[in-house]
């Protein structure tokens, strides 16, 4: 490959990983345009999820390639609109559709130039987004389970709300933009703590227990609610098994303190990763303490920054504390 041969950045979330590319690919490798699929070839699944969870999202396309590219997004574009025209698809599989259009449009704005668009602006469309995530997982059949539970869900489902639009938020902003990957983390954060309502804790009347054990108790019994919620939802049809397995993981540790299985960082799944930051900050904000809504909020960030660091991914917290302090790392 010549080394005077000029190239274009693009999002990699432009293309389709798994199907044959008209074009080559290239990346940025210590200094310079590295070609690594040729006409013909496809980015692999496994590949593209690699990029994602390493924060890459931009890929480069050579310059006589660009027409190809360019007519590659046409085709894209027209078999979209081509899915929405289909009389056969339902209201729900419109808006999912619609969805994973707005999806891809606005990771190209994010990601793919040096220029993005302002903080205040990014987070309002990426609100819109969760939003209409959140919003779309719950027409999912198996949410129907909340229909079960006791009125001890009220409060789980109060929180777990907060969660799930948090989690894709932050999801988001941290690079997992796949609709998918998306809708994982919003369906994991209203279903996470459903086990605690099949939970009994120690009778809050009973003096023969001195206050000191029932406290331990209960917080052994309450670490037992990943596993719960889980089981839980081996019962229900169609959870798929990423959901779960955030759940699962949803207090576990990078540095392996965590529960139920004292899990490290390198063996947790990417988006449990995402997940335990959004959920930890909910917790932190919500929890019984004087102050108003934003002593707590910078109250939080400050435990996450100097007392749980350790708790989670370092570079997917630095990210996530700039987005909620409002300001770039």
């Amino acid at each position: 490959m010549a080394g005077s041969e000029k190239f274009r950045s693009v999002s990699l979330h432009s293309i389709t990983p798994g199907e044959p590319l008209p074009f080559r690919v290239a990346i940025f490798y210590k200094g310079k345009h590295l070609v690594f699929r040729k006409p013909g070839q496809q980015m692999e699944v496994a590949i593209y999820n690699k990029f994602v969870y390493r924060q890459i999202h931009r890929i480069f396309i050579p310059e006589e390639d660009f027409a190809k590219y360019l007519d590659y997004q046409k085709v894209k574009e027209e078999a979209e609109r081509s899915l929405l025209q289909n009389p056969k698809y339902s209201p729900e599989q419109q808006a999912l559709e619609r969805l994973t259009s707005s999806v891809k449009a606005l990771s190209d704005a994010l990601f793919a130039s040096e220029d993005l668009a302002s903080l205040e602006e990014n987070v309002r469309k990426s609100l819109e987004i969760s939003k209409a995530t959140v919003k779309a997982v719950l027409a999912k059949p198996y949410f129907g389970i909340y229909t079960m539970l006791s009125q001890k869900a009220d409060t789980v489902a109060n929180h777990s709300m907060r969660v799930s639009v948090l989690a894709t938020l932050l999801g988001y902003q941290l690079g997992f933009v796949n609709p998918l990957a998306l809708e994982q983390l919003a369906a994991a954060g209203i279903l996470h703590d459903i086990g605690k309502t099949k939970l009994t804790l120690s009778d809050p009347f009973d003096e023969s227990i001195p206050a000191s054990e029932k406290e331990a108790m209960d917080a052994e019994i309450m670490k037992q609610h990943p596993v719960v919620s889980c089981d839980m939802l081996s019962k229900m049809p169609f959870v798929p098994q990423e959901v779960t397995r955030i759940i699962r993981e949803h207090h576990e540790s990078r540095d392996g303190t965590g529960y139920p299985n004292r899990l490290r960082g390198s063996s947790m799944y990417g988006l449990s990763k995402v997940f335990t930051i959004a959920n930890t900050f909910d917790s932190l904000v919500s929890s019984p303490q004087d102050g108003d809504a934003l002593e707590l909020h910078a109250r939080a960030l400050l435990k996450m920054d100097k007392e749980l660091r350790n708790q989670f991914d370092q570079a997917l917290l630095t990210k996530a504390l700039a987005f909620l302090t409002l300001k770039r790392p």
